[in-house]
C-alpha cells in the first residue's frame, strides 16, 4: 500500500443527471483550501471531461505559482487525455456537449505550451478512501433505498 498524500493537488467533477450541471474542483491536499471550482450547465454525463478541466486548472496553478507538486485525479481517463494532449470521448458528440469543444481545445492548446507537465498520479480511492476534493454525492448502491428494495426482491424470488 502507497503511502496516501499529505500534500499537493488534488482534482474531482460531478455529474449530476438531474440537474445536469457539471462541476469541477482543485483543492490543495494539505490545507484542504478549494483552490478553483466551476459548474457548466446542460451538459450530458460528461463526468471525465470535468477532470479533464480540473486538471488543466491544477497544472496551470502549478506554473502560475511556479510550484513543483504532484497533482492527483481518481480519473485514469483525464490523466490520459491530459498526459497525451488527446480528448477521445462519445459525450462529445451529443449535442447538449458541443458547447464543450472550444474549453476542451483551450485546455489542450494550453497543455501543449507546456514543456514539462507536472507529475500527475492516479489518486488509489482503495487505500486512501476518496480524494480530498470529492464532492461527497456517491451514493453507494446497497445503501439507496432503490437497490436495497431490488435486492429483497431478488432474494425474495430466489427463496420462492
Amino acid at each position: 500500500m502507497n503511502t496516501k498524500p499529505i500534500s499537493g493537488l488534488c482534482c474531482d467533477s460531478s455529474y449530476s443527471h438531474k440537474t445536469k450541471i457539471l462541476e469541477y474542483r482543485v483543492v490543495d491536499i494539505e490545507t484542504l483550501n478549494v483552490l478553483y471550482q466551476n459548474q457548466i450547465h446542460d451538459t450530458y454525463f460528461a463526468n471525465n471531461i470535468g477532470e479533464f478541466f480540473a486538471l488543466v486548472r491544477a497544472v496551470k496553478h502549478c506554473i502560475d505559482n511556479k510550484t513543483q507538486c504532484e497533482i492527483y485525479s481518481d480519473s485514469n481517463t483525464a490523466i490520459s487525455w491530459v498526459q497525451n494532449g488527446i480528448v477521445k470521448s462519445s459525450v462529445l458528440e451529443e449535442p447538449e456537449n458541443k458547447k464543450l469543444l472550444p474549453f476542451i481545445n483551450a485546455g489542450l492548446a494550453y497543455i501543449k505550451t507546456i514543456n514539462s507537465l507536472p507529475t500527475i498520479l492516479k489518486w488509489n480511492t482503495k487505500d486512501w478512501g476518496e480524494i480530498p476534493a470529492d464532492f461527497g454525492r456517491k451514493q453507494k448502491a446497497t445503501n439507496n433505498p432503490n437497490v436495497k428494495n431490488l435486492i429483497e426482491t431478488l432474494n425474495l424470488k430466489q427463496d420462492e
